[in-house]
């Protein structure tokens, strides 16, 4: 789920412009906190990212990465920070759509 939310939000900066899309597809692109943060995502699409959002990718990102860089022993932890990020996107989708 942290990966596609990975992909998904650089997906959105790639299909803003030319420039933006040879960064990300170039460079190392920064974590997706840092992409999603107020100074990054807000003055190119013009809305601001909920705070407790962000936290629930970067948890996803930290449990992705113990994953990938341990014996599986966070298995456990990524499943609940799963189940919470699921949980403040359902919210954070229902909120998008209100407006």
């Amino acid at each position: 789920m942290a990966m596609a939310a990975e992909i998904g939000v650089k997906e959105a900066f790639s299909s803003q412009s030319t420039e933006l899309r040879l960064l990300i597809e170039n460079l190392p692109s920064p974590s997706i906190v840092k992409l999603t943060s107020d100074k990054v995502f807000n003055p190119i699409f013009g809305w601001k990212i909920p705070k407790e959002l962000r936290a629930a990718l970067g948890k996803g990102m930290e449990c992705r990465n113990k994953l990938i860089h341990t014996n599986g022993d966070s298995i456990p932890e990524l499943s609940n920070q799963v189940q919470h990020l699921l949980n403040f996107t359902y919210k954070w989708s229902r909120w998008w759509s209100c407006e």
